[in-house]
């Protein structure tokens, strides 16, 4: 027959197997792993196109959130415009060729892969021309809506235009975490 101290000093044994056990399987309580710049920029590009803006602006440096409020952020993505960014963000791919680290500091070359906006907002203006414009809002509707329909129907047909540019981004370390730093870094 056991006695009541020895049945405590089984669970006492057990309990330091089991904790020493989770120690050991990395079950313990989740430790945050350190992001490198590569990571970090990583993430707040994939949440730049997936429009994810919550996670993007957590992600720059606190210089950048302090020139900009979150709402503020949020407002230039907003959501009227989302059916057309979701359908171009399938577009967009990018590399991140090389991240040069300096102390706290680094620069990222990234190759960019997206549709080339320049190349058809030219394609669509040069067909519009305002003196062809009906004057009457139905006509002129029919018109806009069927001169659009056509680009539309040319570049599922034929594809979108696509460029790849090579784009610089900075980062900052900042209290043993990297941001992305749109302009410039820390503040003075």
């Amino acid at each position: 027959m056991k006695t009541s101290s020895q049945a405590v000093t089984r669970r006492i044994a057990l309990a330091v197997l089991l904790c020493g056990l989770l120690v050991l399987t990395g079950c313990g309580p989740e430790k945050k792993a350190q992001q490198g710049p590569k990571e970090v920029l990583s993430a707040y590009i994939d949440a730049t196109i997936s429009g994810r803006p919550e996670e993007a602006y957590s992600l720059l440096s606190s210089r950048d959130r302090s020139e900009k409020t979150l709402q503020a952020f949020i407002a230039e993505r907003a959501d009227e415009e989302s059916l057309v960014r979701n359908a171009m963000a399938k577009k967009i791919s990018y590399t991140i060729r090389h991240v040069h680290v300096e102390g706290g500091r680094a620069r990222a070359t990234v190759d960019i892969t997206a549709p080339d906006y320049d190349r058809m907002i030219r394609d669509i203006l040069s067909t519009l021309d305002i003196r062809d414009l009906p004057r009457g809002s139905l006509d002129a509707h029919v018109h806009v809506s069927g001169l659009l329909g056509r680009h539309i129907r040319k570049y599922r047909d034929r594809g979108i235009p696509m460029r790849t540019t090579a784009e610089m981004f900075d980062l900052v370390e900042e209290t043993g975490e990297w941001k992305v730093a749109v302009h410039g870094g820390v503040k003075k």
